[in-house]
């Protein structure tokens, strides 16, 4: 019983807690410029959006897309 795809989402969404909280009132995850732990973060947060629920997931966040943006514009092209 029950919904197998909720389930998915809410075990994502305790994934996005932790740096959705660290953003909260900041660009970057640690100082004030990428660093390595947002090269580390960032590996698996593509990871989880590879699934449809944690694009859904992520939609519920405050502060991560966001910084993925941000992140992602960094790279280079």
């Amino acid at each position: 019983g029950g919904n197998p795809g909720a389930a998915v989402v809410h075990d994502v969404e305790g994934h996005f807690q932790a740096p959705d909280a660290l953003l909260a009132g900041r660009d970057w995850l640690v100082g004030d410029a990428l660093t390595s732990a947002d090269i580390a973060v960032i590996g698996q947060v593509n990871s989880l959006l590879y699934a449809g629920e944690g694009r859904t997931a992520l939609g519920r966040t405050h502060h991560v897309a966001g910084w993925i943006e941000r992140v992602d514009a960094q790279a280079p092209a």
